[in-house]
């Protein structure tokens, strides 16, 4: 029974991304294409975009290190103050 429902959830999931994706690239991939000559977008352009989205996500959290080493510095400088 619940494989048959597993099953069942996952055909009409594929389904309707298969539809969706019918209807990308049969209204959308044209409009895409107007704009990219409208505003003089190049393959090379989507490319570096993309790369810089990928950049963009595996850094996503991560503090970068200069300030990490910044708040270590004025932390140990509140260590020695109290110290001495």
């Amino acid at each position: 029974q619940w494989d048959v429902k597993k099953y069942e959830n996952l055909a009409t999931m594929l389904y309707n991304n298969y539809v969706q994706a019918l209807y990308i690239v049969q209204h959308e991939a044209p409009e895409l294409k107007k704009s990219k000559a409208y505003f003089n977008i190049q393959p090379s352009d989507l490319e570096k975009w993309q790369s810089k989205e990928l950049q963009h996500f595996l850094t996503l959290g991560q503090e970068p290190k200069e300030d990490v080493l910044k708040i270590t510095y004025v932390e140990l400088l509140i260590e020695l103050q109290e110290i001495t």
